[in-house]
């Protein structure tokens, strides 16, 4: 028997959307207009940018970050990362500092 295809809400494909476009973009001003601010300062910090206002809100935790960002503008989309690291979680617990 033929199992049915997979579909995907119209909503939820518009989501996923917004989402892969707010991390390329992101990323994007991460490393363009960020980085090279945050990282002498602020290593291991989380920030939270909104890439509509091209602005970026930092905490100590993701919770406190996104917490902070979500008063400061309640219905934007972010990307989140930790300043200086290629992720903000490590599954294995290790990481590598002479890749970075």
């Amino acid at each position: 028997m033929k199992k049915p295809a997979s579909k995907k809400s119209p909503r939820i494909k518009r989501w996923l959307k917004q989402a892969e476009l707010t991390r390329q973009k992101g990323e994007q001003l991460y490393h363009q207009r960020f980085k090279q601010h945050l990282e002498p300062m602020h290593h291991g910090k989380i920030v939270c940018i909104n890439c509509e206002a091209e602005d970026f809100i930092m905490g100590n935790t993701v919770l406190d970050a996104l917490k902070k960002a979500e008063d400061k503008y309640p219905n934007a989309f972010f990307h989140i990362r930790r300043v200086g690291f290629p992720a903000v979680y490590s599954l294995n617990g290790v990481y590598d500092f002479e890749k970075v």
